[in-house]
């Protein structure tokens, strides 16, 4: 059976916006999900930047704290920028409604947003922990070595499809199982 790696998830901020970023920090923690933020994980006595920079390489996904505030963030809009360089799936979370300055609108139009602007907070972060387990696993996967068999991967197969939400990107679980064992070189 695959173990599910449980990569650090980036939370991308700026200061203005805290209460959202450890909103969503303790949600997915107490999610099983373990998160990186700064300053909360940069060590006292080493570099700042270097700290960012190591927590985002490591990071297989980013969430991104989007608020006019974040718009306007030199250092969000670096974060970013570094983010899509080494390939982090990066899920903006709206929690206003602004237009993207030109450097995020670069790096951020084709990506999927959750829009967490109207209340209950507690749907949208549900929907977050969801976003963030089927990507880890679906990242696992694209990333794995192929398995000889179908059957050997099978037991893999059904951790992400009990993880996989019903109508996913207007998918059924049923296609997402068949484009997973569709991956696999043997589908016997």
């Amino acid at each position: 059976m695959m173990i599910l790696n449980r990569q650090k998830v980036f939370i991308s901020y700026s200061t203005h916006d805290t209460p959202y970023a450890k909103a969503i920090c303790t949600w997915l923690e107490e999610n099983s999900i373990p998160c990186w933020m700064a300053p909360r994980d940069i060590i006292p006595g080493t570099s700042y930047g270097e700290a960012i920079i190591r927590a985002i390489r490591q990071a297989k996904i980013m969430v991104l704290v989007f608020t006019a505030y974040a718009n306007e963030s030199k250092y969000v809009n670096k974060e970013v920028e570094r983010a899509v360089s080494n390939g982090t799936i990066i899920i903006p979370v709206r929690f206003q409604n602004v237009s993207l300055c030109q450097a995020l609108d670069f790096f951020l139009s084709a990506e999927q947003w959750l829009d967490a602007l109207n209340p209950p907070l507690k749907k949208h972060l549900d929907k977050l922990v969801e976003s963030v387990k089927v990507l880890q696993v679906s990242s696992q996967l694209q990333h794995a070595p192929k398995k000889e068999s179908y059957k050997e991967a099978r037991k893999d197969i059904r951790m992400f499809e009990e993880l996989a939400p019903d109508n996913w990107y207007g998918q059924s679980r049923y296609s997402l199982f068949r484009w997973i064992r569709n991956q696999f070189k043997d589908n016997s």
